[in-house]
């Protein structure tokens, strides 16, 4: 199904991410110093950053809901029932 598809895929690009970015974080500090690792996440968190709002300006508006209709589980005639048997004891 459509579910299980988007999460394995969630969850192979996270494993990716988490293999490749300490490595990453890794080579930058060793060549420009640890500074390099706070410009690293805040670079990560721009683009996070870019990429949502991209995301909601091209995302299509939802449909309007519809009002909520109650159904209850039972019919009232089992909860006058209820009802009246408490009376009685």
């Amino acid at each position: 199904t459509q579910m299980t598809a988007l999460s394995a895929s969630l969850i192979f690009i996270f494993a990716v991410g988490a293999i490749i970015s300490p490595v990453l974080a890794g080579y930058l500090i060793e060549l420009f110093g640890t500074e390099a690792m706070f410009i690293y996440f805040a670079a990560l968190h721009v683009i996070l950053l870019i990429y949502t709002g991209y995301r909601a300006l091209i995302r299509p508006d939802l449909a309007p809901r519809r009002q909520y209709v109650y159904i209850p589980r039972t019919s009232l005639f089992i909860a006058k029932t209820i009802k009246s048997m408490k009376r009685r004891s």
